[in-house]
């Protein structure tokens, strides 16, 4: 029950257009509004972590400064609350 109660807060959060709370918000919400809104990452959210790396590569092509430590901490957020929804739940069972 405890991951189900996760998903819909996660869910209710990302669709009320704000992040969810957790370690990076901060610097996803410094870093990505300087260049558009959050509402980019937010419709993006069930992409995997592969391609939230893709994601943050190509903002670095646009322009996005960010340190190794920085970039690690954003695709760690981002996979984690605005990745599969397998991820979210904290599963680790393959399908």
């Amino acid at each position: 029950m405890g991951a189900a109660v996760l998903i819909l807060f996660l869910f209710s959060a990302v669709s009320a257009g704000e992040l969810p709370q957790g370690k990076g918000k901060c610097l996803v919400e410094r870093k990505c509004q300087a260049c558009h809104g959050l509402k980019n990452l937010i419709e993006s959210k069930g992409i995997s972590r592969k391609e939230w790396e893709d994601v943050v590569e190509e903002m670095k092509d646009y322009g996005l400064e960010v340190t190794e430590k920085e970039e690690k901490e954003i695709v760690d957020y981002l996979s984690k609350y605005l990745g599969p929804e397998k991820e979210r739940a904290g599963s680790s069972n393959p399908r």
